[in-house]
C-alpha cells in the first residue's frame, strides 16, 4: 500500500491502525515470488539505503501488506523496499498491516 491508500483507509475505517496494522519481526516475513505483488523487475535494491536512512531518522510511516501463515508467519503482498529495509536495520521491526488479507478472506 502507498502513503495515499493508507491515508484514505485511516480516515475512512475506525481505528484502523489499532485492528490492522502492527509491528512483526522481519525474519517472520518471507516472499514468495509466485504469489507476492512485487514489481514487474523485481525489488529496486538501489533504493533500500535511503529508505534506511528514512526509516531511521523518521520512522516507517505506511505499513506493509502482509497476509498470515497459519505457522506466525507472514507473507509480503506489498512493500519489499520497507521490508528489505528494516531486516537490514538492527533491531528493525516491519509496520504490517494485515487488513487487505482479512477483508478478502473472511
Amino acid at each position: 500500500m502507498n502513503r495515499e491508500q493508507y491515508e484514505e483507509l485511516k480516515s475512512t475505517i475506525q481505528s484502523f491502525d489499532q485492528n490492522y496494522v502492527f509491528d512483526v519481526d522481519p525474519s517472520l516475513v518471507y516472499e514468495d515470488a509466485v504469489t507476492s505483488q512485487i514489481r514487474q523487475s523485481g525489488a529496486v535494491i538501489k533504493k533500500v539505503p535511503a529508505m534506511i536512512a528514512d526509516i531511521q531518522q523518521n520512522g516507517q510511516d505506511v505499513p506493509a501488506d502482509v497476509k498470515r501463515a497459519a505457522d506466525g508467519t507472514y507473507e509480503l503482498k506489498d512493500g519489499i523496499t520497507r521490508w528489505l529495509s528494516q531486516k537490514k536495520i538492527d533491531g528493525g521491526k516491519l509496520k504490517v498491516s494485515i487488513y487487505h488479507d482479512t477483508i478478502f478472506t473472511t
